[in-house]
């Protein structure tokens, strides 16, 4: 009672709500109602406050888009939203939270409708029975009339003398017997054959005509033999040996620059050749070699070659021909010929890639200068 005391003195002074007091409440002041009103002491349960609006229910999910066939099933109803939370004790409870939205439903399945069967062929046509031959029957064949007796042959007419053999014109021919008269056509069976007339006499042979005179001479054939041909081969080029090079000729009365191999090692000069429009066969390259020496000594030469055009690759492997030993001249500067008859096979208007080396290391070059080469040819017939 000692509470309802108070409060009712503090009536008289406050703005005080009275109608929830209680023994032993303690005096707390609420904002929302701007008054003083009872509140359970510290420790002591307040009142439940009032529950909060229950939660939007969530959103029907949509229903599933009609299959071609069955229409699918209805999308499930989305779940109710969560109950608001309990108000704080004493105090009006704040509003729950908005429930969350229900999932919407799963789409339905697509109905598949199933073909209808294929309709059956219709059974074909009896064929219409093939129309009767005709019954006319075929005449009969008349018959053949017997043949006439054949007349008797008439005697053969004596043979002319055969004409002399003219410087001109040819002797006349003897006259032709007279022929036996046809018998008439006999209507039955053919008469016995006449015997044959008796041959007329061979003639006496003419004498033979003067030899005409000798026709003219007829004009000359245009088309012309087989002919051997050489042209030069340009040399371009050295291996990365350092084993070849250009050297100078100079003496009282020769001076030139022509290709050269090292003594004692391998060399290489390298050239490419436009094989000839008219090469028909026997290709061959002569090279024209030499030293400035008198010693008379050995020197070993090879040439490897390749026939290429555009439908392939130039970077291929060289067919190499078997080396050949030649003895130089004992005079200085006097070219010798070694000839290399080639195991490609050229062909008119394609490339003639070719190597030419000097197997300086080879047992039976015993040169003890260097080697010249005056001249490389490429020899073949039309």
């Amino acid at each position: 009672m000692a509470a309802f005391r108070i409060f009712r003195r503090l009536r008289e002074l406050l703005d005080v709500d009275f109608t929830t007091v209680a023994d032993g409440d303690r005096l707390s002041y609420d904002l929302g109602l701007d008054k003083f009103v009872g509140q359970p002491a510290s420790g002591d349960v307040g009142p439940t406050g009032p529950t909060g609006p229950t939660g939007v229910a969530g959103v029907t999910g949509a229903t599933g888009p009609t299959g071609a066939g069955a229409t699918g099933p209805t999308g499930a109803t989305g779940a109710t939203g969560l109950a608001g939370a309990t108000g704080t004790a004493g105090a009006t409870g704040v509003t729950g939270p908005t429930g969350t939205a229900g999932v919407a439903g799963a789409t339905g399945p697509t109905g598949a409708g199933a073909t209808g069967p294929t309709g059956s062929t219709g059974v074909a046509g009896a064929t219409g029975p093939a129309g009767a031959t005709g019954a006319g029957a075929t005449g009969p064949t008349g018959p053949s009339g017997a043949d006439g007796a054949a007349g008797a042959t008439g005697t053969a007419g004596a043979t002319g003398p055969t004409g002399a053999t003219g410087a001109g014109a040819t002797g006349p021919t003897g006259p032709t017997g007279i022929a036996g008269v046809t018998g008439a056509t006999g209507a039955g069976s053919t008469g016995p054959t006449g015997p044959t007339g008796t041959a007329g006499a061979t003639g006496s042979a003419g004498a033979t005509g003067a030899a005409g005179a000798t026709g003219p001479t007829g004009p000359t054939g245009t088309g012309a033999g087989s002919v051997t041909k050489e042209c030069m081969l340009p040399l371009s080029t050295t291996d990365a040996s350092g084993n070849a090079y250009a050297a100078q000729i100079a003496t009282a009365n020769l001076r030139e620059v022509v290709a050269a191999f090292t003594k004692d090692v391998v060399g290489d000069w390298w050239g490419i050749l436009r094989i000839p429009q008219d090469y028909a066969s026997a290709g061959k390259i002569i090279l024209r070699i030499g030293a400035n020496s008198t010693a008379g000594q050995v020197v070993t030469m090879l040439v490897a070659t390749l026939v290429r055009d555009t439908a392939a690759t130039w970077d291929a492997a060289l067919t190499a021909e078997t080396q050949v030993d030649t003895t130089l001249s004992t005079t200085a500067y006097r070219p010798s010929d070694v000839s290399f008859t080639l195991s490609t096979t050229p062909v008119a208007g394609k490339d003639l890639v070719v190597k030419i080396e000097h197997v300086g290391t080879a047992a039976n070059d015993t040169l003890a200068v260097d080697t010249l080469l005056f001249q490389a040819v490429f020899q073949y017939s039309t």
